[in-house]
């Protein structure tokens, strides 16, 4: 048999780590290590507080607690636990799953304590998702948890869940499994999802506006994983009772966006061809309220692509860090998480992005070029400083020697400063129209991005940042900020003017457009021919984008306008529809109501005649109780005859040693199997009595005059009933005639001269009380006989219930309703003559116990004759020897 690899944990904890911890871990077969050694690959890594980790790379396990959850996860933690939660079974569960312990669906595997259900529910859509959790609110709230705080983090989960299906990483349904262990509420809630990475869930932690983290602060434990075989994200969580400021959270099994892109990129090869009329459907189609257009977007991946870094090594966390030298920081700054994944996913598929691009190209010439000249005019509009530098920074600049040139003046640092101080002296009544001193850190900026030109002394200027020094002309971009006002009026008078030319005709096409709207830049602004071409170009594939995005969201014959207003009666219909559908269950209900009320007359009959049969039903199971505990009461009539020959026994055992007495101990065995035998034919008689009460509905068309055949038995056994009560009067006269004799069997003897004869004329005393012992055992076979016809009487009883029944349930004459009336009478007669036995059974309970004392009292005295008579004979004997 092959060794098991051993696993290994780095613990940087301070202190001891808890027990609950240590066996855990034990369990699992980790070694802990509590130093690191580049021998070992850890598994974990143990920390109690988060500047632990520091450049370490690894899974962290923090027992402890941290404000900045997504930071923690961020940079490689797996869980955040509070010792104190790990005594909890659900925990413990939670840790051991982390750990690499086996995950499943099945919501009791792994719990040691029994799970107890309280439901379970399906959710199909988002609407629908209020009731769930108003739901299972409640059912948690019967149990004794608190309702509001599993409402509010039932509504942060189902909201998680919203938001992860309509950014298509997931899709209905969710199910959701709740139950109680122990002394906490457990509800696990797993839906299918695709293309789902790590990141989604650290977002929706942050405080700002993460789902989860009102989740978390609601519930006591979170645990968050995948299930890789069926492709479901599990998100388990518990609730205690006692709400505890204590939280753990747990996320593992999901991979980070890095890891899932290799599918991303080979996913749906089909698509890869895009053509301008259908696949930028991929693109524009679904619109997920993305912070930024795809216009912005294109422009970054053109960025990232000039400054040709490893693709590979970008993730979601480092892409920010990559575009920290993007001439618009604004645009960066509004990334989000879609953004971030689909400027990866255009840098992966190389191809597409360049088909996006000819697309592009032939766009500009097939789709209707009035409405792009519209959409050029509005972006002209619209258009700021940091976008239009933004533009023609990518349309002129070479990235890749930007990178080079900036390292250059890291390096010559000093000096380059003195140059430019000296330069801001010799600038003069210009550096008193922008206060200068505020500006400083953009006059760093420039340095890094390259110097610019000079626009000269129009006081309309829009400055763009370009390589191309003019070393003659360097002007500082602060001054662009003190001047926006007059960059807007400039702006305005050329939108007048491209709208003139527009309705004049004296612009035709996008072609013609590029080239008079660049000329009218660079004349009114003084900036290059390559800078205004680049910003034109850059508008105007902005403007197509726009078309082309417009374009796909129209549906065909529709027009916008339309199609919102068809899309909200569309909405309406639905809530409408679910509407109607409760109406219908309703009215089915009341259908079914209404088609009972308008059955035949006959069934009304049968109604109100089952309705009696019930009645008389529950009036006979009464009077099957009554005889239930008439049965019991003889079982303890039973046991206590029972307790009387063990009273007997003890005395013989103790106070006699004769042959006779050991014969007696025999019998009284004996009759103690018979009682037995008699208790357990009573238990019998009990489990029937319940079975004919269950099945006695079952039992209404007996026969008339089988029942009066019934009836006159019945009278027999109340007749042998009567007889047996007189012989058991009988049997209590003979034990009070023992009573008397034993009274006169043994009389203390107070003579201590008495002689051996005295001796033996008691020994003779105790044999007489033998034989009276012996008719008690008489008396008891009698009693068990008694039992056997008990039995006998009580089935004949059971026979007439039934016929009782059957009468009930003909229910045709006058003359059964007679009958009854006399098996009533008959019946009361029977309880009466039970009541009676039970008086004299107890009396003589009372009497057997007074005889028993008595007996005690007489083996006393017996035992104190015996030792004087011995003490005499020793005496007699010492007497004896001396006259001899």
């Amino acid at each position: 048999m092959m060794d098991k690899v051993k696993k290994y944990i780095l613990n940087l904890v301070k202190g001891d780590l808890p027990e609950s911890v240590t066996s855990i871990l034990a369990e699992l077969d980790y070694v802990i290590e509590a130093s690191y050694s580049p021998d070992f690959d850890y598994e974990f890594t143990l920390i109690d507080h988060v500047d632990a980790i520091g450049s370490k790379e690894g899974r962290f396990i923090l027992f402890g607690e941290t404000d900045d959850r997504e930071s923690f996860f961020e940079m490689g933690g797996v869980a955040v636990i509070s010792s104190e939660l790990l005594q909890s079974e659900i925990e413990r569960t939670f840790f051991k799953r982390l750990l690499g312990d086996s995950a499943t669906l099945q919501v009791n595997s792994g719990l040691t304590e029994e799970l107890r259900s309280l439901g379970k529910v399906k959710v199909t859509d988002h609407l629908n998702s209020g009731f769930y959790c108003d739901s299972i609110s409640v059912k948690a709230a019967e149990e004794g948890f608190d309702f509001f705080n599993i409402k509010k983090g039932l509504f942060h989960l189902f909201n998680y869940v919203s938001e992860v299906i309509q950014k298509e990483k997931g899709s209905f349904p969710l199910d959701v499994d709740f139950g109680i262990c122990g002394d906490t509420f457990f509800l696990q809630a797993h839906f299918p999802v695709e293309k789902f990475y790590s990141e989604l869930v650290w977002k929706a932690l942050s405080k700002e506006e993460g789902s989860l983290s009102g989740m978390g602060k609601e519930a006591t434990s979170l645990d968050i994983y995948t299930l890789k075989s069926s492709s479901k994200l599990v998100i388990t969580s518990a609730w205690t009772k006692d709400v505890s400021s204590s939280k753990s959270i747990y996320i593992h099994g999901i991979d980070k966006f890095k890891a899932v892109r290799p599918s991303l990129e080979g996913e749906k090869p089909n698509k890869v061809k895009i053509n301008y009329k259908e696949d930028l459907h991929l693109e524009l189609g679904k619109d997920k309220g993305k912070s930024i257009s795809l216009s912005s977007i294109s422009r970054i991946v053109n960025f990232l692509e000039m400054k040709e870094i490893d693709v590979e090594e970008i993730t979601l966390d480092s892409l920010a860090g990559v575009l920290r030298d993007y001439p618009n920081q604004n645009l960066i700054s509004k990334l989000d998480l879609d953004s971030k994944e689909e400027i990866l996913n255009l840098l992966l598929n190389s191809q597409k992005h360049n088909e996006i691009k000819e697309s592009l190209e032939i766009k500009k010439t097939s789709s209707n070029q009035k409405e792009i000249l519209e959409k050029f005019l509005k972006k002209v509009e619209s258009l700021n400083i940091d976008e239009a530098n933004e533009i023609v920074s990518l349309g002129v600049q070479d990235y890749t020697e930007a990178i080079e040139r900036v390292s250059g003046w890291v390096d010559e640092a000093d000096e380059t400063t003195t140059v430019i101080k000296g330069a801001r002296e010799d600038i003069g009544e210009t550096s008193q129209l922008i206060k200068g001193s505020k500006e400083e850190e953009d006059n760093e900026k420039v340095i890094i991005n390259g110097s610019q030109e000079d626009l000269g002394q129009n006081k309309d200027i829009l400055e763009v940042k370009s390589l191309k020094v003019n070393e003659e002309a360097e002007r500082d971009f602060s001054n662009v900020k003190g001047e926006l006002p007059k960059w807007r009026s400039t702006r305005d008078s050329l939108v007048a003017d491209i709208k003139r030319k527009i309705s004049s005709d004296e612009i035709k096409g996008h072609e013609d457009l590029s080239v008079q709207v660049s000329t009218m830049l660079r004349e009114r602004m003084n900036i290059s021919e390559g800078e205004s071409s680049a910003l034109v170009q850059g508008l105007l594939n902005d403007s197509v984008l726009e078309t082309v995005s417009d374009e796909k969201r129209e549906v065909p014959s529709f027009d916008s306008t339309e199609f919102e207003k068809l899309k909200e009666a569309s909405a309406k219909k639905d809530i409408q529809l679910s509407r109607m559908m409760k109406l219908i269950d309703v009215m089915k209900k009341e259908l079914l109501v209404s088609s009972s009320k308008n059955n035949k007359v006959d069934d009304v009959r049968h109604d109100v005649e089952i309705s009696r049969l019930n009645t008389e039903l529950e009036r006979k199971n009464k009077q099957i109780e009554i005889l239930k505990t008439n049965t019991e009461n003889i079982v303890t009539n039973n046991e206590t005859e029972k307790r009387t020959n063990e009273a007997i026994d003890h005395v013989l055992h103790k106070g006699l040693a004769s042959a006779e007495a050991k014969g007696y101990e025999s019998k009284i065995k004996t009759l103690e199997t018979m009682l037995e035998e008699a208790k357990e034919r009573s238990e019998t008689l009990n489990t029937k009595l319940e079975d004919e009460k269950r099945n006695s509905t079952s039992k209404a068309d007996a026969d008339t005059t089988h029942f009066r055949e019934k009836m006159m038995k019945s009278q027999v056994i109340i007749n042998k009933l009567q007889k047996e009560n007189k012989e058991l009067g009988a049997e209590v006269e003979n034990l009070k005639k023992v009573q008397a004799e034993l009274s006169e069997v043994v009389v203390p003897s107070r003579n201590l001269e008495s002689d051996q004869n005295l001796v033996v004329e008691k020994e003779r005393e105790i044999e007489k009380l033998v034989l009276e012992i012996k008719k008690g055992s008489d008396q008891n076979k009698a009693i068990g006989l008694k039992i056997k016809q008990l039995e006998q009487k009580n089935k004949f009883l059971t026979a007439q219930v039934e016929e009782s029944s059957s009468k009930n349930g003909s229910g045709r004459s006058s003359t059964q309703s007679s009958d009854s009336a006399k098996f009533q009478h008959k019946i009361k007669q029977l309880e009466k003559l039970n009541n009676n036995f039970k008086a004299e059974s107890d009396k003589a309970k009372a009497e057997l116990a007074e005889k028993k004392k008595e007996i005690l009292k007489y083996k006393q005295e017996a035992n104190l004759l015996k030792s004087k008579v011995t003490e005499f004979e020793r005496k007699l004997a010492i007497n004896k020897k001396k006259a001899a």
